[in-house]
Order: C-alpha cells, then structure tokens, then sequence
C-alpha cells in the first residue's frame, strides 16, 4: 500500500487497461485485505482514500479465478444471508 496518485494511475492503465481520468472509482486492497485505498478522478484532480481496518477484513465478492478486476455498479447489491 505504498503507491500514491501516480502509481494507482500507473496500475490503473498499464494492468487494467483503462484510464484513471473517467471518473470511476478504482479500489485497491492489500494482500491481508485489511487496508483499502479509492481513487478517483474528480475534473481537476485526484482523490485518495485509504482506510486501515484495525480488527477483521473487507469480504471479497466472489469472482473467475483469471479477472483482473470487478465492475461494481451503484446499482449492485451484495446479499448476505443471517
């Protein structure tokens, strides 16, 4: 997690194949999924986020083993059944 605003665009472009300048929010966790940083194009600038869970971890959506990455819409809704 020791990217900043260039090397997230930097791994945005070259892995993902995608611009950092559309507007989408691009999330990147760590290996032990405790951290998570966003970042985010706003018209005149970048926006970084990051956030260190002190207990527990961020629940993956289950996903092909070959994606490089996940689509999430506002729309999206993740189930959980209790």
């Amino acid at each position: 997690m020791r990217k900043g605003f260039d090397g997230l665009c930097g791994i945005v472009q070259s892995q993902l194949g995608k611009s950092a300048l559309t507007g989408e929010v691009f999330i990147f966790l760590n290996r032990r999924r405790n951290q998570v940083k966003l970042l985010l194009w706003e018209g005149d600038g970048f926006s970084l986020y990051h956030k260190r869970l002190e207990r527990g971890t961020y629940e993956l959506p289950l996903v092909q083993q070959e994606a490089k990455a996940l689509t999430l819409s506002s729309e999206s809704r993740l189930r959980r059944d209790c």
